[in-house]
């Protein structure tokens, strides 16, 4: 045990000795207390391949198998005949306790001797499972105890008399006790386990069989098992459930099944995270929830995501349109500082708050490994994410990591390694093309070509042919190892892995991403299971060299000069032939990087006390510190000798830390025919982010490594401070598996608002009714409809999406017009007011309503959802406008503008083919939403003028109105909307009515969705999943200027349909290399991608013997295999970009010891 203890933790170590070796005495302390906790687990072990078995046949079984000495009465064999016993490989201590339970015997365990002793008063006949209780109870009282396929108890089913309303509750132990008449029929129930059927006749119990409806059964599915019967008492085995209506989801403070669920949530497990190899598990999402909107902002995997989950909810421009992350009941979302600079509309820069990031910023949730992720839940409507309160207003992302299982200790390694390479790179123009296209651009402007105007045409190798983006971009790689140990028993569990990943993106020029990640659960039961308490570490270091990557290196002439010279410098010698000292070199940016390093730490600690049957009490605590360094350097080596040069660099840092303590009381029983169940409780949260950045200028590059050596400095710092207390609570009930009914209340409290402003009130109700269990409608519906729900709900949330502080007046150190800081006078720096205070601004409400239906088919193996869900969010927190005498041009304030967002979804999952050895599923999702600004008075005096149109989308871009190419000079022709007589279009102006812009274009997808399938024989596995959207995007033909010193995408409608001579009637414009008024009417951006394919093997049990470990499997995975696509760019980032996402190819070797 201690080899196996050093082994791990040197390969833990390894994966960088710098950064764990502060942490080993945590480690050794950690692997300890799992050695206290495990040790019988890695001690004595018994595994039973038969069953059931004569009692002596058991006893001899532990003798050879452990070594223990088995002690009896002799008239036991005679008054417990036969026995069914746990046929799964378990710790002797399990086996016994198992076994304890489903015969008449107790047991105790002295050094190396076991002592079986004969309860009498639990007479009993053990029988096979199947087989009805023989022995006549001498009362109407029916006991029994509930297992799980592990013989672990069922805490919490549901016991309820057929057509009464007489039901109870199993006990902490699987326990309970039930009055049933002779000829009644109890049925057991529990989420996500196959249903039971037990039914008393002339005093015996009999198991009842459920009638399979569909024809299409073709493999034996797990029985339920009646494992033994005795007088007054039996134990029943309930195994895991196959139909997708029972899998457990994981909700807000709890769980829940699809089958008596009132809300949408849908729910991707760990086996479908685990195939994609991606660093960010956001991008598991993307084809697989409908309404769920997930896009890169760039080909950095460290770079945020665009989440946006059933349309944009606020009026600001740059709100925030991410849902409310919670991990294992943690939020993690970052507090923005003020001075947050917004890389991408709507998207949070997440860890990097200030400074300059060449990635755009960073994800909170690129430090989440996802080999430790069990399952995402997608909470999309108002009664999943009600009971949230306003930090729910865009959804939540609920992401639960994997515990420690009851079994024993298990190591597990992965090994992966693979290739990134660009998938698809956009076609440009040849060298030959670009020459004619710059020739005739020049000849139609009257410019002679000469070094000055025109080096590319006089002076550059006209021979050498460059693409410039494929030597920008290489094929890059992914490895990553991880290394675990799980395992324990029913009273303690507990699972330890660490992970260590490194890639590389397909930039040739900077060094990648390296993460690491040691994640730590540890759960204990004490006192008779009426104590849980659970301990969930994960600390994870990271550590990004990245370099910024724009159009311009890509879009470089072909014959352009080499990017270094023979020394390995910048070649500015041949790219100053203009003879101009302020010529930018394109390339000087890969001689520029951004450093970022962020040790991040997420921990909880879980105390849940059974105060007595039903009622609980639980309290978590938890704490989360990030800390981000991001550094650029911008050395005199990247700049141009001509020009003034002075070594620069900027050191930014940010803190962030949140501190939540959560009590919670639920109650659940059996009342008057239903399942009851409460839940109380209070949440008190506090976070601040802590930004500061700061810019040194100095004299020689090798002094940029520390600011003391600057010869001037600029400081700049900020913090912010939110803090979030809150009371909510749940009722529900479900009466006779029919009739559901959710209600949900929270009341907010946000330091964000003026004193007696800070209270909001929200909540939801939601009903659901199971029609197919309406004995009336059954004998109406087709034998091949297994289950028909009808739900709906209504909800009101709200948002506190405004700056903090902002109904305080602020004033500030720097010019709001030109950002840069005052300077100081006769020693005192000056402050100018920056907004004006209002102590009466509120919460923003959000109303929603959402119908639904769900259908089974052929017992439950075909599945279709479909949804229609309409939201409000009005009382919008903006800008308003007031006089400018005041000095500010508006104040943070409501406004009577109200935002709709109407959604259609549809999903589809079907078991097409479920047999022994082979087994094929299907899904399809597919989701529309129609997002409308409905009313905003006074929209036309509003700092939104410029943006928005009532009755339209709040993501519109505004164009010309493009008339068509004028035949005389081979210009674009607009309209003059507003007749002014002259063209124009002023972002700043109010479209159509202050400048010509009348044409409107929505850039919400008109609809998105996925589809896949899982086909599985005996140890063979593959799989695929896809993605598709209707959108549309920039217009990147008719925005690049042909003609300019610039390469262009390859159009052959440009190249044969463009202005050549005075009388053409041509499409596009006239090359030439002067400005050019350029229509930027959107194009379809549409696209169909293969998002993956995964392919993998598993050794089978004979082989796994041989080789002596538990699992051995081998996987070959893709990610971003193809994409269907006539848009010129990449349509799935954010805004289009010409650098594409990378496809990953990865094979990975897993093994279980």
């Amino acid at each position: 045990m201690k080899l196996l203890f050093i082994r791990f933790y040197r390969a833990i170590a390894w994966l960088n000795p710098n950064r764990w070796r502060t942490f080993n005495p945590f480690l050794w302390r950690m692997f300890g207390v799992l050695l206290l906790f495990s040790g019988h687990a890695f001690g004595q072990e018994i595994n039973i391949q038969n069953s059931p078995l004569s009692l002596k046949q058991v006893f001899d079984e532990i003798r050879e198998q452990t070594g223990f000495k088995v002690l009896a009465n002799q008239n036991l064999f005679s008054e417990v005949p036969r026995v069914r016993v746990p046929t799964e490989r378990m710790s002797l201590l399990d086996f016994l306790e198992a076994l304890s339970k489903i015969a008449p015997l107790q047991f105790s365990v002295h050094e190396k001797n076991v002592t079986f002793s004969y309860t009498p008063a639990k007479r009993k006949t053990i029988e096979n499972s199947n087989l009805a209780l023989t022995q006549r109870q001498e009362n109407d009282t029916v006991k029994g105890v509930l297992l799980n396929n592990s013989y672990q108890p069922i805490v919490g089913a549901t016991i309820r008399v057929v057509g009464k309303l007489k039901g109870t509750t199993s006990n902490n132990k699987g326990e309970f006790q039930l009055l049933v008449k002779d000829g009644e029929s109890i049925d057991i129930t529990m989420m996500g386990l196959e249903s039971a059927r037990v039914v008393r006749r002339g005093g015996a119990v009999q198991l009842v069989r459920k009638e399979r409806k569909d024809s299409l059964d073709l493999t034996k599915v797990p029985e339920v098992a009646l494992l033994n019967s005795l007088k007054g008492s039996m134990a029943l085995l309930l195994p895991q459930s196959t139909s997708s209506l029972d899998e457990v989801q994981v909700i807000a403070y709890g769980q829940q099944s699809k089958r008596f669920s009132t809300g949408n949530v849908v729910t991707i497990g760990a086996e479908e995270i685990e195939k994609q190899p991606v660093m960010n598990p956001l991008l598991a999402l993307q084809g697989r929830v409908p309404g769920l909107i997930v896009q890169p902002t760039s080909t950095h995997s460290s770079a945020p995501i665009k989440v946006e989950l059933r349309g944009k909810k606020s009026l600001n421009p740059n709100a925030l349109t991410e849902p409310l992350y919670i991990v294992d009941g943690v939020p993690i979302n970052v507090i923005a500082s003020p001075g947050a600079f917004p890389y991408n509309k709507g998207v949070s820069p997440g860890l990097i708050q200030d400074g300059w990031s060449m990635t755009g910023g960073q994800s909170p949730l690129f430090h989440i490994n996802p080999k430790d992720i069990e399952s995402i839940s997608v909470l999309k409507d108002g009664d999943a994410t009600a009971i949230y309160g306003s930090r729910a207003a865009n959804g939540v992302i609920l992401i639960t990591t994997k515990k420690g299982q009851v079994g024993e200790a298990k190591i597990s390694a992965n090994v992966t390694h693979g290739i990134v390479r660009v998938s698809k790179f956009p076609k440009l123009l040849s060298l030959d093309q670009y020459i004619a296209v710059r020739r005739e651009a020049l000849h139609n402007d009257g410019i002679t070509p000469t070094p000055e105007n025109a080096p590319d045409l006089t002076i550059w190798n006209s021979s050498r042919s460059q693409n410039w983006m494929k030597s920008l971009s290489n094929e890059g790689y992914k490895s990553n190892v991880s290394l675990g140990i799980s395992g324990g028993d029913q009273r303690t569990t507990y699972r330890l892995n660490g992970n260590y990943t490194k890639n590389k993106d397909l930039y040739n020029y900077e060094g990648g991403n390296r993460v690491g990640n040691i994640s730590v659960d540890l759960t204990n039961n004490a006192f008779d299971n009426r104590l849980r308490t659970n301990l969930n570490i994960n600390y994870s270091n990271s550590n990004t060299d990245a370099i910024a990557t724009t159009f311009d290196q890509a879009l470089q002439v072909p014959n352009a000069p080499s990017v270094f010279n023979d020394n390995g410098d910048l070649n500015f010698e041949e790219w100053n032939t203009t003879n101009s000292p302020f010529y930018s070199h394109p390339f000087e940016y890969l001689l520029r990087p951004n450093v970022i390093k962020t040790d991040n730490l997420m921990a909880s600690l879980i105390f849940n006390v059974n105060i007595f049957r039903g009622f609980d009490l639980e309290v978590l605590s938890s704490y989360t510190k990030s800390n981000n360094k991001s550094d650029v350097s911008i050395p005199q080596i990247s700049m141009n000798p001509l020009s003034a040069a002075i070594s620069t660099a900027l050191f930014n840092k940010t803190d962030v830390n949140s501190l939540m303590i959560e009590p919670k009381l639920s109650y659940s029983r059996y009342f008057l025919g239903g399942n009851l169940s409460a839940l109380l409780g209070t949440s008190y949260q506090t976070s601040s982010t802590d930004v500061n950045a700061v810019t040194g200028l100095f004299e020689a590059d090798d002094m940029m490594n520390s600011i003391n050596n600057a010869l001037m400095k600029d400081v700049s710092t900020q913090f912010s401070e939110y803090r979030y207390a809150s009371l909510f609570m749940r009722l529900n009930y479900q009466w006779q598996n029919k009739y559901i009914l959710n209600l949900n209340g929270r009341r907010d409290g946000s330091s964000r608002f003026a004193p007696g402003k800070q209270f909001g009130l929200f909540g939801s109700v939601g009903l659901a009714w199971i029609a197919s269990e309406e004995r009336w409608l059954k004998q109406h519906l087709p034998k091949w409809v297994s289950f028909l729900k009808f739900r709906g709900n209504h909800a009101l949330t709200g948002s506190d999406a405004v700056g903090d502080y902002r109904y305080l007046s602020l004033y500030s150190v720097l010019d709001q017009q030109t950002s840069t800081k005052f300077h100081p006078y006769d020693g005192v720096q000056p402050f100018m007011p920056v907004a004006p205070f209002n102590m009466e601004y509120r919460w923003e409400s959000l109303r929603s309503t959402e119908l639904a239906l769900d259908i089974g088919f052929l017992d439950d193996r075909i599945n279709f959802a479909a949804a229609v869900n309409e939201s409000r969010s009005g009382s919008q927190l903006t800008e308003i406008p007031i006089p400018i005498y005041t000095g500010f041009k508006s104040v943070t304030s409501n406004w009577a503008a109200d935002i709709q967002n109407k959604s259609l979804e549809f999903m589809l999952n079907a078991q097409v083919i479920k047999k022994t050895d082979w087994n094929l599923n299907f899904d399809f999702n597919w989701g529309r939403t129609v997002n409308k600004l409905i009313s905003y008075p006074g929209l036309e005096d509003s700092p939104y003028a410029n943006v928005y149109r009532i009755g339209y989308s709040t993501n519109l871009i505004y164009d010309l109105n493009f008339i068509g190419i004028d035949p005389l000079t081979g210009k674009y022709a607009f309209e003059d909307h507003n007749g002014d007589g002259y063209i124009t279009s002023i972002s700043s102006n109010q479209p159509g009515v202050e400048d010509d812009r009348n044409k409107s274009y929505d850039m919400n997808p008109r609809y998105a969705g996925g589809f896949g399938f899982r086909l599985y024989w005996k140890s063979f596995g593959i799989s695929s999943q896809f993605a598709f959207s209707k959108q549309l995007g920039n217009n990147l033909i008719r925005s690049l200027a042909y003609g300019s010193m610039k390469n262009a995408i390859y159009s052959k409608s440009v190249l044969e349909g463009h202005w050549q001579y005075p009388g053409d009637q041509a499409i596009y414009g006239k090359f030439t290399t002067t400005s050019l008024q350029l229509p930027t009417t959107p194009v379809d951006a549409s696209f169909l991608s293969w998002n993956n394919l995964s392919v993998s093997y598993n050794l089978t049990e004979q082989l796994l013997k041989k080789l002596r470990v538990k699992s051995l499997g081998v996987a070959m995975n893709i990610q971003n295999l193809y994409k269907w696509s006539a848009y010129a760019a990449e349509p799935e980032i954010n805004q289009g970009s010409l650098i594409p996402i990378p496809r990953i190819l990865v094979g990975s070797l897993n093994i279980g010891f």
